[in-house]
Parts: C-alpha cells; structure tokens; sequence
C-alpha cells in the first residue's frame, strides 16, 4: 500500500468514525428529548388530576399517559425521573379512581416497583426514599424495606420542609411495628425535631390524629418538651 493510499484510508476510517460518533450522539439527544417530553407531561397530567380534583381523568387518559411513559422508559431505562412518574401515576390510580381493593393493591404494588428503581438509579434522592415510605405505609406494608427506607430519609433530608413532617408521621404511624433498634435510631431525632420544628411536627401529627401518641408514647419520659404541654 502506498503512502497516498494509507492517507485515504486512514481518512476513510476517521469518517466513518466521525458518523459513528454523530449518528450516537443524535439518537442519545433523541432520546433525551421523548424522555424529558414524557416526564414532563406526566408529572404536569398528575399535578393537574390533584389540584382539580372533581375533574379526575377518564380511564382511557390515564392509560394513555401511560402508555406514553411506558415507551419512553422502554427507550431510556436508566432514567430515574421516569420510574418516578409512572410510581406516581399508578398511585394516583390506586387512591384516586374507582378500583376494588385488589385493582388497587396491584396498582401501588406497581408504584414501590418504580420507586425502588428510584433509589436503585438515584440512591441520594431523598423523594425516592420518602415515596416508597408513602406507598409502603399506605398499603400496610411496615417491613424491613419501610424501616431502611426511613432510616435512609432520615439520614439525607431530616430538616426539609417537604421531608421532615413525613418522617415524624410515619415514624409515629409505624412506630409499634418498627424493630427495637430502628426505635432507638428513630427517636433522638424525633424529639429532635418536636423541639426544634414545634409547629410543623404538631400539624403534621394533629391532622393525623397520632399527637396523643407521640407524646404519652414516644415523647413519654420528656415532660419539659414543649409540643406535649
């Protein structure tokens, strides 16, 4: 091979290289960009649902939406926002529209599959965390999973306001289920936070009827705390 044909060659390869690399970067955009559309869509669909709630969505829309999630995630697996939108979407389906009690244990069965995905692809997102809790709380399901899932959004967003009245809730909700050692782990923080954040703990546990517990159980040997006078 001559020196002028190994320079073609060369420049050939260094094409087809160049294709190879743009044609990589076109499909990753591509798919970037249904991903985004998806996600994007579905959370504002949801948000939409909740805020007007005597318009709740036809079956035939939520699948749809569903079925629009469902191809992007097909195409960008990886993708943790995705897994989160469609664990809300099939929670909204289980809590907001008309299931048996079965359709709806299925329904937020499918929700803590995407939400274990979450904290699989996002481990330091605490909202992973506090949704599992959620649906895991709502269906009864109070097991080693929901204790470690605590544990862990306590360790990543325990001062949050949208984190901290959740922890107390579901810590005091769960409380008589929860191991010896995941009560001991629990409670400095939680009297932590009836001290520190009075009025958001006291709302949080007034509006579901768990305050009286808190105190004479959790709280009880603490009769200066402010919270319990």
């Amino acid at each position: 091979m001559t020196e002028t044909s190994a320079s073609h060659m060369r420049r050939y390869i260094l094409i087809l290289v160049m294709i190879a690399v743009l044609a990589a970067l076109i499909m990753f955009s591509a798919r970037s960009g249904l991903s985004y559309i998806a996600q994007y869509r579905l959370h504002a669909a949801i948000d939409s649902w909740i805020k007007n709630s005597d318009q709740k969505p036809l079956l035939n829309e939520w699948q749809e939406m569903q079925s629009m999630a469902a191809d992007a995630l097909a195409a960008d697996t990886s993708n943790p926002d995705l897994h989160n939108g469609l664990g809300r979407l099939h929670e909204y389906r289980a809590s907001s529209m008309a299931l048996s009690k079965q359709e709806s244990l299925q329904q937020m069965q499918h929700a803590i599959q995407h939400y274990r995905q979450v904290i699989l692809l996002r481990p330091a997102w605490p909202y992973g965390y506090l949704n599992l809790v959620s649906s895991k709380a709502r269906i009864g399901a109070l097991d080693t999973e929901f204790s470690q899932s605590l544990l862990q959004l306590v360790k990543r967003a325990p001062w949050e306001r949208n984190t901290l009245p959740a922890i107390v809730e579901y810590s005091t909700y769960a409380w008589p289920h929860l191991q010896k050692g995941t009560r001991t782990q629990l409670q400095p923080y939680l009297l932590q936070a009836a001290e520190k954040r009075t009025k958001d703990v006291k709302k949080s546990l007034q509006q579901t009827n768990l305050l009286n517990f808190f105190c004479s159980i959790i709280a009880r040997k603490e009769t200066d705390l402010t919270l319990c006078r």
